[in-house]
């Protein structure tokens, strides 16, 4: 029971440093780089709940999986707020083409106003 024990610990460990890996390769990456970086701290405190796993130690354990989703909840959050900011973008735009048709209408009817 212990072999099995230390091996889901272990495949624990090896995923958590793996997710941290990729959130650094997201990182590097300038349209990445904030989701990258919460991602790789994310799985930070996985591992430390990995290792509570792997050391059979239950209060580490449960300290890591408590972090683990309170960082969730900040990286779900955070992705949140940048999906809105890109959205606010494209709404940006479209007021914007809006205000020059705005413009060329008014334009028109000020002709017509004169004539």
């Amino acid at each position: 029971m212990s072999f099995l024990l230390s091996l889901v610990g272990a495949l624990l460990l090896f995923a958590t440093v793996l997710g941290i890996a990729f959130g650094i390769f997201m990182s590097i990456f300038p349209n990445t780089r904030r989701s990258g970086a919460y991602f790789a701290l994310w799985w930070v405190s996985g591992a430390a709940a990995a290792v509570g796993v792997l050391m059979r130690d239950p209060v580490t354990f449960a300290v890591g999986l408590f972090c683990f989703c309170v960082a969730g909840a900040a990286f779900a959050a955070a992705n949140r707020d940048i999906g809105r900011s890109r959205r606010g973008r494209s709404r940006r735009a479209t007021s914007e083409r809006t205000t020059r048709e705005n413009r060329t209408r008014n334009g028109t009817r000020r002709r017509r106003a004169a004539s």
